[in-house]
């Protein structure tokens, strides 16, 4: 009966509901209890008798009854995580550093598993733990943000220098790998060297090691103060990427983002939209879609 409190809750009334949730309570009581590792089709009924009583529990903001319901639907280690973050929210720290243990000595764990650790860590003040797993949750991840916190938490153990040098060298480490890969450390890497005033640094990663043109379109307003030449350079290898994707779609992005920037390129010299467009015409003259859409342009601005 999914909804049905929320649904029915007019004709139920207050006693309507006490009733019904006393007997899903029975009925979650009535079942065996799961063992771990259990396939899913043996816990649907678990799962969907607690779900009510976990809506009431939320609405309550009753953790306990939350964690004695995780427990008895526990059947796998992600479960041990939920546990382990219901206890942090709880702030017994202990407990919930006893659950992340039990997880992680199962099996692999993932980014945002560890970030946990790090939440626990830092509510007990144990800074150096937080920093030395914040850094395992960075290197995993490799993003802007989690950089950010790997060198907040340095500051708090004092070797900020030592930390932010180490971290900047594995994303340069990275930068060789596969092109996913490599695109997902260049932007990381270039974001920190833009925080940091190093613009033309973060261009040059940029300009060597992105090649996806949706990439390059979201970092263009990081060099808005840098000079026209720099910024028409991203807007023709954008450009020249949505074309590369032989798609109506992607022709159709790449003449769109052309009629947008001419007035950048018009900065640069009032021939240049006119000969970036005569360029792509002799190029491309075989995509027939793509010269339609290049005819359509106007004339001028």
């Amino acid at each position: 009966f999914t909804d049905l409190l929320e649904n029915y809750a007019d004709v139920l009334g207050e006693p309507g509901r006490a009733a019904f949730i006393a007997l899903v309570e029975s009925r979650l009581d009535a079942l065996p209890a799961l063992a771990f590792g259990v396939d899913f089709t043996e816990t649907y009924l678990h799962l969907r008798l607690a779900d009510f009583l976990r809506e009431r529990a939320e609405a309550a903001d009753d953790v306990l009854a939350l964690i004695a319901l995780a427990k008895r639907t526990c059947t796998s280690v992600r479960d041990y995580y939920r546990i382990a973050a219901l206890y942090l929210r709880l702030r017994d720290l202990d407990e919930a550093l006893a659950w992340l243990d039990k997880a992680d000595a199962m099996g692999e764990v993932r980014g945002r598993d560890l970030a946990l650790r790090v939440a626990v860590h830092t509510a007990r003040e144990e800074w150096a733990a937080a920093l030395a797993v914040q850094r395992r949750v960075f290197e995993s991840v490799a993003s802007e943000s989690d950089y950010q916190l790997v060198l907040a938490l340095a500051e708090r153990v004092g070797n900020t220098e030592l930390v932010r040098a180490e971290a900047q060298r594995f994303l340069r480490s990275n930068l060789q790998g596969l092109p996913w890969q490599r695109e997902r450390y260049a932007i990381t890497l270039a974001a920190i060297l833009r925080g940091e005033g190093n613009l033309l640094e973060a261009f040059d990663i940029i300009r060597e090691h992105v090649v996806d043109p949706d990439t390059l379109l979201g970092v263009m307003p990081w060099f808005e103060g840098q000079a026209p030449e720099l910024r028409a350079e991203l807007v023709t290898r954008v450009v020249e990427g949505h074309i590369k994707s032989k798609k109506k779609r992607g022709y159709r992005k790449a003449v769109e983002v052309l009629s947008k920037s001419r007035g950048l390129l018009d900065q640069i010299d009032d021939q240049a939209f006119g000969a970036l467009v005569a360029d792509l015409r002799t190029r491309h003259r075989a995509k027939r879609s793509l010269i339609a859409m290049l005819d359509a342009l106007p004339a001028d601005g």
